[in-house]
């Protein structure tokens, strides 16, 4: 009784804050496209959404690898992460803070009242079923990504899962990373199966804790197809989460 009373009172802050947070982002969104995706303001915004609603969950977060950060600083990147529930969105804004990103997300999450209007227009929405679409959007992303050097945040497995282990990973930030000649960071996140898995209503953040892990980035070597860079990346995320 007392995991779900806690339950209700985290969505209540949530949806309290969300408010507040998408009434202010909201109109930024609609500044002059090459404004929108390299205005600080927003960005800051949105860390700081994701911080507070984090606080309201009451989850203890460790972050390891914070010396890897300084290298992004520098030139933009691409962010691959593990899958397990919304939480994720949120971990990975919290370590960007105020730098201009773009996120490649699923169609569906479009349908979201709240937040269809930030997502659709600061996000890159792909319909995975579709590899004609899906190929549009890597391409809609590459360009965004050129023309704003802005990072890139994606979820190679393409959708969620509660189990806690690494599943098979789409080659899509490969593609991206070897067009664009950028690194990639991956970054691990652990013990979210736990905190809020897949189709969860309840949090059960009281005595366990997400880790997350900021590896070192990863680069093509010579002659390296994207399928063995593919490979190599999801081989470091086995080896993270055993």
């Amino acid at each position: 009784m007392r995991l779900f009373l806690r339950t209700i009172r985290t969505y209540t802050l949530f949806l309290f804050v969300s408010l507040i947070f998408s009434s202010l982002c909201v109109p930024l969104t609609f500044l002059p496209k090459r404004i929108r995706y390299k205005n600080k303001f927003y960005f800051f915004l949105t860390y700081l959404w994701s911080k507070i609603l984090l606080l309201t969950s009451f989850t203890r977060i460790k972050i390891e690898g914070k010396q890897n950060l300084v290298k992004y600083l520098k030139e933009p990147a691409i962010f691959v992460m593990n899958h397990v529930s919304f939480l994720d969105i949120l971990l990975t804004e919290i370590i960007l803070k105020n730098r201009p990103h773009v996120w490649i997300s699923k169609k569906e999450l479009g349908s979201i009242p709240v937040l269809r209007i930030l997502l659709k227009r600061m996000h890159v929405l792909v319909q995975r079923e579709s590899s004609g679409m899906a190929a549009r959007a890597l391409v809609k992303a590459y360009n965004l990504a050129k023309t704003h050097k802005s990072h890139i945040l994606l979820f190679p497995e393409g959708t969620r899962y509660a189990d806690g282990q690494i599943h098979e990973f789409l080659n899509g930030f490969a593609v991206l990373s070897k067009k664009l000649n950028r690194q990639v960071y991956p970054i691990a996140i652990l013990g979210v199966h736990k905190v809020l898995p897949k189709k969860s209503f309840i949090f059960n953040s009281k005595g366990n804790e997400i880790r997350l892990v900021i590896g070192e980035p990863f680069s093509y070597i010579d002659n390296e197809s994207e399928e063995e860079f593919t490979k190599r990346v999801h081989d470091w995320f086995k080896k993270c989460m055993s």
